[in-house]
């Protein structure tokens, strides 16, 4: 049997952004330049970004189904999820700052199964 499938899609996301920035500031500029000749020493600042929502997409499908003997079958089947992009803004846990960030979301997934129809032998 082969078949077709589409319909709506939905998901709870939960994004992080964990990292750590090193950076040097400047102490000294030339100045008929405006080059820095001098820094501070290099710091290093560790940042923790996580942001959640719920996600409203569509999805379509297809898929081959044999039979294999009595009421057992196998498939295989391959979706193709979509939640659009969108704009999310992630929350900084120490200091409480803000980014936002685009998140476009797509999803393949192949399945493989093994079926058994109830109501014959096992």
């Amino acid at each position: 049997m082969v078949y077709a499938k589409g319909g709506a899609a939905w998901t709870r996301d939960r994004y992080a952004l964990s990292g750590q920035v090193s950076a040097a500031q400047c102490n000294s500029v030339d100045p008929p330049t405006g080059v820095c000749v001098g820094f501070f020493p290099p710091f290093t600042t560790a940042f923790n970004f996580s942001a959640s929502e719920s996600r409203l997409g569509w999805t379509v499908g297809a898929g081959i189904e044999w039979a294999l003997w009595g009421n057992w079958s196998a498939k295989v089947e391959y979706d193709y999820l979509d939640f659009g992009r969108r704009n999310v803004s992630f929350v900084e846990s120490l200091s409480g700052a803000t980014a936002v960030i685009e998140i476009r979301q797509h999803i393949s997934v192949v399945k493989f199964g093994l079926n058994y129809r109830f109501g014959g032998p096992i």
